[in-house]
């Protein structure tokens, strides 16, 4: 009987490592695509004007936050509705110290004239904790602040539409 433990021992030994070394290999890694709100295209190419500010190293990327958290913000609306409506978008760096950075932005909401007038200044804020890469952090703070004034966005347009009827 002595003889017959090892081998079992073994043979469960053998099918451990066999399934370890399955569960061990690297799965495909299946990024999730980003899904455009509906509305993306027309806030790109009609609605938001400008996004300007400082840090200049994350202007690009808050641009693309500020289409995308637009269009989020507008999605129940209809696209006429949206038309009405332009966007200028500005961020300050507000705080950088070796701990903490912050962003500040703010978000011009006009109405197409004539005359053309502005209906109201959101504003967010976005704090990050310094890492080992600034840009990367300056790049966060931008777009946390971008999404803060952006969620103020919808309730505005829709009051603004409703008094235009």
């Amino acid at each position: 009987m002595s003889s017959a433990r090892p081998h079992r021992l073994l043979s469960l030994l053998l099918l451990v490592g066999l399934t370890l070394a399955s569960c061990s290999k690297p799965s495909e890694v299946v990024e999730p695509s980003e899904e455009l709100p509906r509305h993306a295209e027309l806030v790109e190419a009609e609605v938001l004007r400008s996004v300007s500010g400082e840090p200049h190293e994350a202007i690009a990327s808050t641009e693309h936050v500020a289409v995308v958290e637009c269009a989020r913000s507008l999605d129940p609306l209809e696209a006429d509705v949206i038309r009405g409506f332009r966007l200028d978008v500005s961020t300050t760096l507000e705080t950088e110290t070796p701990s903490v950075i912050k962003v500040k932005a703010l978000v011009a909401v006009h109405t197409v004239g004539p005359p053309e007038q502005m209906r109201a200044m959101l504003q967010g804020s976005g704090t990050v904790q310094r890492g080992t890469n600034r840009e990367a952090d300056l790049e966060l703070a931008s777009k946390g602040a971008v999404r803060a004034a952006m969620r103020r966005l919808e309730p505005i347009v829709r009051r603004f539409a409703v008094a235009a009827d």
